[in-house]
Order: structure tokens, then sequence, then C-alpha cells
């Protein structure tokens, strides 16, 4: 079983794992000059390569 202490450290990791991931992804859309798809206030989104930089 984990400790409460051993689970909030992995939750951080985590999320510091996703983080990191996000950037990788935003990085080569940019690189690339394709379009990101977000999903903001219920509604999907096409991020132009040009406005990646605000993310």
């Amino acid at each position: 079983m984990i400790k409460k202490a051993e689970g909030e450290i992995l939750s951080q990791k985590a999320k510091k794992a996703i983080k990191k991931a996000v950037r990788g992804v935003i990085a080569d859309r940019k690189m690339r000059g394709e379009p990101l798809i977000i999903w903001k206030n219920g509604k999907v989104l096409k991020v132009p390569a040009n406005q990646l930089n605000r993310f």
C-alpha cells in the first residue's frame, strides 16, 4: 500500500512528467509548423504554429 507522503511524491513526479511531455509536443508542432489542437472551455480549438509562443 502506498503511504500518503509517497503518493504525493508520485503525484508530483507524474505532473512533472506530463508537463515535460506537453512542452515537447508544443515544441514539435511549432518546429513542424503544424497547428496544435486543444480543448478549451468545452470547445476544440486549432492553434496555429505561429501562436504557440504563449503556451
